[in-house]
């Protein structure tokens, strides 16, 4: 009797321990984690179908350099292949237009960087001042595509030892920035645009142009006065809110690292390592990785009538679509 009980005990004892082992290990198997959807306090909430964290989440193993520029090579090898799929599949040109003033050359380095507004340029600028060992800010003293010949432009587009850089941003977002720095901030030599906005769009007469407004400009066509479509080209105030692919042609450059200002951190330092460049150079003043959601939302939210939110979408869905960002619902 005594041997049943005890063997009863050792049975009960190592079912006890069983159970306890198989449900501890339950917690170490996860599924694949979507960062287009904000999953951990660890990570910023991005909106990019194909992006890591900026960050390791707490606790994790610090990466060496070739995991990491295995990983790089990864993550940029699926935004190249998927800006091919989307220019295939809508029948985009391959076709490459003089955008000369809008790329710059580094011989240095052999580095060709297509600059579209507002999605960190400022610091891109300083890092590439420091790749030129030159000391002041922003008078970057790289070679403007404009000052070659066409077909010293084509010959370097086409050279598989000069690397092509581009960065890009959450649309929305940089729309949202080019009204902070080019519309709200109402310095003199802005007014005559920033009037024609509130003259056309303008929901509140006494007031100043709004974000509302700015959107209604956008939605809507071009001006049609020839004042102010001078004016406009002038300050070149369009190239703030400009398609991705009107700026930087996706569709006719093969860029080599196609880069994103919500990852900017991971993305510069891959593409500082690829190049060579002195460990000592970084890019400063990095992409704010956990930027106010609530007040971005606000600004759209505030969008009347609502329908131009749809509408402002359908302009720049191509840009959307061809570096893999998702459609911006909270904002709808």
């Amino acid at each position: 009797m005594a041997f049943k009980v005890l063997k009863a005990v050792i049975f009960l004892t190592f079912a006890v321990i069983l159970v306890s082992w198989f449900c501890s290990s339950s917690f170490l198997i996860q599924k694949p984690t979507n960062h287009s959807k904000r999953v951990a306090t660890d990570y910023y909430p991005l909106r990019l179908n194909d992006s890591t964290s900026l960050r390791a989440p707490k606790g994790s193993f610090i990466e060496d350099s070739n995991s990491f520029m295995r990983r790089m090579e990864e993550r940029m090898s699926r935004r190249r292949l998927h800006v091919q799929k989307i220019c295939k599949a809508k029948g985009y040109s391959d076709e490459v237009s003089l955008i000369r003033n809008r790329v710059t050359y580094l011989e240095k380095f052999k580095v060709l960087f297509c600059q579209n507004p507002k999605t960190g340029i400022t610091n891109m600028k300083k890092l590439f001042n420091k790749l030129a060992n030159y000391e002041q800010d922003l008078k970057v003293p790289l070679e403007k595509l404009y000052q070659f010949d066409r077909p010293k432009v084509f010959n370097l587009l086409s050279k598989p030892d000069v690397l092509k850089l581009t960065v890009v941003r959450e649309p929305f977002e940089r729309i949202l920035s080019a009204y902070r720095a080019r519309i709200y901030v109402a310095e003199p030599w802005k007014k005559p645009f920033i009037n024609y906005i509130h003259r056309s769009f303008g929901t509140n007469s006494s007031g100043p142009t709004t974000f509302s407004d700015f959107v209604s400009y956008l939605v809507n066509e071009d001006p049609s006065e020839p004042e102010i479509k001078g004016n406009l080209e002038k300050i070149n105030f369009n190239y703030h809110w400009k398609k991705y692919r009107e700026l930087c042609q996706p569709c006719a450059i093969d860029y080599d690292v196609i880069a994103h200002l919500e990852t900017i951190e991971e993305d510069s330092r891959y593409f500082l390592q690829l190049i060579g460049a002195p460990p000592n150079i970084t890019l400063a003043g990095a992409y704010q990785s956990t930027p106010n959601l609530g007040k971005i939302k606000s600004y759209f939210t505030s969008v009347l009538p609502r329908e131009n939110l749809e509408r402002l979408y359908g302009k720049f869905e191509d840009d959307y679509l061809l570096f893999n960002y998702s459609r911006p619902t909270d904002f709808f």
